[in-house]
């Protein structure tokens, strides 16, 4: 398995983030990240993008999208205690 595929495809989905993502892509793109059973740089750097973009939508997130993202975050012990801050108030 070539490793340098993951991180070019985590790199391409954190750029796509910001461009019309809406909170089901965004929660699918960290659930797929949470299970891909790789932890580099790749990863956070995509689930931060992810976040950012998660903030600015918090009040399109469906209770689905909302466990979906706070599963993935969890999963790979990536503490973002403001998104979850805000998922929190918005359940």
């Amino acid at each position: 398995r070539d490793r340098r595929v993951l991180p070019m495809l985590f790199d391409i989905a954190g750029k796509r983030c910001s461009v019309g993502a809406v909170p089901q892509d965004l929660s699918t793109i960290a659930w797929a990240v949470a299970t891909a059973r790789t932890r580099d740089q790749s990863v956070y750097a995509l689930l931060a993008k992810v976040s950012e973009e998660s903030q600015k939508k918090v009040d399109e997130f469906i209770p689905q999208d909302i466990a979906m993202c706070a599963w993935a975050f969890a999963k790979v012990a990536c503490r973002d205690n403001k998104l979850l801050r805000l998922f929190a108030d918005k359940s």
